[in-house]
C-alpha cells in the first residue's frame, strides 16, 4: 500500500512542477486527475461479508486527440494507477487442488476478534475514452482500461489465530496465489469544470477463473480535475 499511496502524493505535489516544463502546445493535449471511490463488491461468498467502506483512488494522465480544431470531442489514452480494497471478515486460504478458498472466519475460528482485515489490489491501467467537455464546463468521458497487476496483498490485526498466543497479530501477506495479472474494466465521469462523478465496472475478477472466488469491484465517487 505505501509504495502505490506514495506514488500517487508525489503525482499530486509534482504535477505543477512538471506542467510547468511542457510546452504549452504539448499542455493543451494533456489531461489529468484523480478519482476517489468506494469498492463494491460482487460475488461475495454467503459466509463472508464486506465492509461498508472500501475506499480507492486512481491517477491517471491521458493525451488528447481532438476530432478537429472545434470539436468539443476527443479520443484520450495514456496510464493510470489504481488502487482497490476490500475489508470483510473472511480469510483466504489454498486447497488441496490449488483454488483459493474465500472462507468465513467463524468457520475456521470462532469467537476472533480483529481490528482491521483486507485485501488490496494494485493495478498499472491504460485507459482509452471517448471524451466530449462543452464551453460551459460540462464534461463527460467513457472507455475502458485495460490493466496489469502490480501487487496483491492481505493485512490482518486482532487475536492472534496462528500461534493460538494472547497476543495481537499484525500479519501481511504479499502476492497472493491465482491473482488474475491482467484486469479491464469500464469507466465513465461525468462532471463540471475541476469536479465530477466517476464509475467503474470490473469486467474480470480479481482471481484467475476457476482458479478462485469470483469477486470483482464495482467503483462509484468522485472525480478532481485540477489540472
Amino acid at each position: 500500500m505505501k509504495r502505490p499511496i506514495l506514488l500517487l502524493l508525489m503525482c499530486i505535489l509534482f504535477h505543477p512542477v512538471f506542467s510547468q516544463t511542457v510546452p504549452e502546445k504539448l499542455q493543451r493535449h494533456l489531461a489529468s486527475g484523480f478519482d476517489f471511490y468506494n469498492d463494491f463488491w460482487m460475488n461475495m461468498p454467503d459466509s463472508v461479508d464486506a465492509g461498508a467502506i472500501n475506499w480507492g483512488a486512481n491517477i491517471y494522465m491521458l493525451y488528447t486527440f481532438p476530432f478537429s480544431d472545434k470539436s468539443n470531442f476527443s479520443i484520450a489514452i495514456g496510464g493510470s494507477l489504481g488502487i482497490h480494497k476490500l475489508y470483510h471478515d473472511g480469510m483466504f486460504g489454498v486447497d488441496t487442488n490449488g483454488i483459493t478458498q474465500f472462507l468465513s472466519f467463524d468457520s475456521q475460528y470462532p469467537d476472533l476478534d480483529f481490528k482491521k482485515n483486507k485485501l488490496e489490489v494494485d493495478y498499472l491501467d491504460f485507459p482509452i475514452e471517448l471524451r466530449y467537455m462543452a464551453k460551459n464546463g460540462v464534461r463527460f468521458s467513457a472507455g475502458v482500461k485495460i490493466g496489469v497487476t502490480l501487487q496483491s496483498k492481505t493485512k490482518y490485526r486482532g487475536d492472534d489465530y496462528l500461534y493460538g498466543v494472547n497476543e495481537v497479530l499484525k500479519v501481511k501477506f504479499l502476492d497472493l496465489a491465482n491473482i488474475e495479472k491482467y484486469r479491464v474494466a469500464a469507466t465513465a465521469r461525468i462532471g463540471w469544470k475541476w469536479i465530477g462523478i466517476y464509475g467503474s465496472y470490473s469486467i474480470t475478477d480479481i482471481f484467475s477463473s476457476g482458479e478462485g472466488p469470483d469477486i470483482y469491484p464495482i467503483s462509484v465517487g468522485i472525480s478532481l480535475f485540477p489540472y
